[in-house]
């Protein structure tokens, strides 16, 4: 499972972080992790495979299970 007060706390420090960095880093930063994502777009995709087939095992719904899969179409944009 997820460590979610974990993950919480590592995204406030890095919302400071990334507050106090120019506009031109931010969009270096956004830009290198959107190339980070479109080089692992196999490797979501079959996460999210994985994901999508534990929702259906779990009972959730057709509308939880739409939001949460991911394509190559759903990644680009």
């Amino acid at each position: 499972m997820y460590d979610l007060i974990g993950l919480g706390e590592k995204a406030k420090k890095a919302s400071v972080f990334i507050a106090k960095l120019t506009e031109e880093q931010r969009v270096n930063a956004l830009n290198v992790c959107a190339k980070a994502i479109r080089e692992n777009t196999r490797y979501l995709i079959a996460q999210n495979a994985i994901d999508i087939e534990n929702a259906k095992k779990n009972g959730k719904s057709e509308a939880f299970i739409d939001r949460l899969l991911l394509n190559e179409k759903v990644i680009e944009s």
